[in-house]
């Protein structure tokens, strides 16, 4: 026997039902997060520091890092600076904002030796170079940076994680930097692959700027 036939609006609000729902499980917010971020890039008149602190906050409430900053290429004399921080201490944030890099300075290995996890990011291990005075006064809780692993999966004071954002020809354009995370363990590798794809997301809104101001 063949049944009754559904009736267009009763599929059509059953459609709606099921696609406008709120997700049942973090991985379908998070593309949901995505996708809003995608959203305010392309949308006109929507200041960049506006979308930047946005996606600061999308970090902080689905992924595990708990101080996040966001690191910019200075588009008139090309210097590295950061500029959002989310989570960062009056004291740590003052020192942050007087650093400023050339690509060159920003990845000489002999002052600042990391791990390359990917091809977009770098792991910094707490004590692996040494840190100046002065760069101790960067990290939230200076004093408790030590010289040893209790346990290989702990995240410490000092770890990092800088996930970078490349322009044409690998111009660095900016980079996510990610520390302490609420579980006390290294981050999972999926977090890194979403805010890998969130910076592949800002690479062609930053070299448009980057582009516009050099015209």
């Amino acid at each position: 026997m063949i049944g009754k036939p559904l009736h267009f609006t009763e599929f059509r609000n059953f459609l709606k039902k099921r696609y406008t729902n709120v997700p049942a499980n973090n991985y379908e917010k998070i593309i949901l997060d995505v996708l809003k971020v995608q959203q305010d890039l392309g949308a006109v008149g929507k200041p960049l520091s506006a979308v930047m602190n946005d996606l600061m906050r999308l970090i902080y409430r689905r992924f595990e890092f708990k101080e996040i900053c966001i690191g910019l290429r200075g588009p008139r004399d090309g210097k590295l600076r950061y500029k959002y921080f989310l989570g960062i201490t009056g004291t740590a944030r003052s020192q942050l904002e007087k650093f400023e890099y050339t690509q060159e300075e920003f990845f000489d290995e002999k002052k600042n030796p990391g791990l390359w996890i990917s091809q977009l990011t770098k792991f910094f291990i707490s004590g692996e170079g040494e840190y100046e005075t002065w760069e101790r006064g960067s990290f939230n809780r200076p004093l408790i940076i030590k010289a040893t692993r209790d346990n290989i999966d702990e995240d410490r004071e000092g770890d990092y994680i800088d996930v970078h954002i490349f322009g044409k020809k690998k111009k660095l354009l900016g980079w996510i930097e990610l520390s302490h995370t609420s579980s006390g363990k290294i981050p999972s590798p999926d977090s890194i692959r979403w805010i890998e794809l969130i910076a592949g997301m800002l690479a062609p809104i930053l070299q448009s700027e980057d582009e516009g101001c050099r015209r």
